[in-house]
């Protein structure tokens, strides 16, 4: 009896997933983008940015020094309560805090790789464009520097803002705005999304009881401080703080519209700036608005990408 040959075409397109049609090739090049992405993440650890000098290490340490998880109560630097319950079960990890915060916001790097390919997926139906929204969004060098050189937690804050916008295409309006709040309790930078929220109010995928999840987020965010002997009221406003005394200028190293008077710091201009910035906020949604638009998959992804880019600009 002859035995079957077995090729390595039979191998590369044997099926692992008939649901979605995922093939072990697939499969191979995503591991293989994977491991080249930690690969080039890995050789850029060494790098030591000017916030982690100055800020991030001493955050860490004095967390760690007051008892890891039982530190929570302590608000260090401007950082709201989520990150700090993040660098506090970091503290746990036996490796040097340069090394864990940055593990951290790799994982998150992973996340919200594999929740931007779905979402092309959801949207597309087209595997091989989630593979490539995959590979693309995980070797940005905006997201490859921004987690492994400089240790920042952007990451963090897009995943739960990309996760707002999947739950709003998938219509799971509760779970969006919640998602959003949890953004918004960790960096307040992620209000830039809010005007989505007015056009799916308009189109009435959600209502106000959908929206009251926002702050209900953002309030049990404060919750592990306040039990761990926090001042509630102080990790409640931290956000609210961390606004108003560091935005004095017009631009921070955006190459955005007040980029040629970015070293005007004058409160007063930079309020200005913010109050334009409302205004073609809402003379721009005025425009989407009176054009009785139809939200489906693909106007929600454009209108948050337009707003995105607009009001930081």
């Amino acid at each position: 009896m002859m035995k079957k040959k077995y090729y390595l075409e039979d191998f590369l397109y044997k099926e692992v997933s008939h649901k979605y049609n995922i093939k072990m090739l697939d499969l191979m090049i995503l591991i293989i983008i994977l491991i080249l992405g930690l690969l080039i993440r890995y050789n850029l650890f060494y790098f030591q940015s000017e916030d982690y000098i100055q800020n991030l290490q001493h955050w860490f340490a004095t967390i760690k020094s007051n008892g890891g998880i039982f530190g929570i109560k302590y608000l260090v630097g401007n950082y709201t309560p989520p990150y700090t319950y993040m660098l506090a079960l970091l503290t746990y990890l036996p490796f040097s805090s340069l090394t864990s915060i940055k593990l951290l916001s790799v994982l998150f790097d992973i996340l919200l790789s594999l929740l931007v390919g779905l979402i092309v997926f959801c949207i597309k139906n087209n595997k091989n464009g989630a593979i490539s929204a995959f590979a693309i969004t995980f070797l940005l060098p905006t997201v490859v520097v921004n987690s492994s050189m400089w240790a920042q937690c952007d990451s963090i804050i897009s995943f739960f803002i990309i996760l707002s916008l999947y739950c709003f295409i998938r219509e799971h309006p509760a779970m969006g705005c919640f998602s959003f709040g949890i953004a918004i309790a960790i960096k307040i930078q992620s209000i830039f999304l809010a005007p989505l929220l007015l056009f799916l109010w308009i189109d009435k995928r959600i209502n106000f009881k959908h929206l009251l999840f926002i702050p209900l987020a953002y309030l049990l965010s404060v919750v592990p401080s306040a039990l761990a002997g926090g001042n509630y009221l102080e990790a409640l406003t931290v956000a609210y703080w961390q606004v108003t005394t560091t935005a004095t200028n017009l631009s921070f190293n955006c190459a955005n519209f007040w980029a040629p008077l970015s070293s005007v710091t004058a409160p007063k201009i930079a309020k200005a700036g913010t109050c334009f910035a409302l205004s073609i906020t809402f003379l721009t949604a005025y425009y989407i608005v009176s054009k009785k638009p139809k939200l489906d998959q693909n106007k929600i992804i454009l209108i948050s990408l337009f707003y995105l880019l607009l009001i930081p600009f």
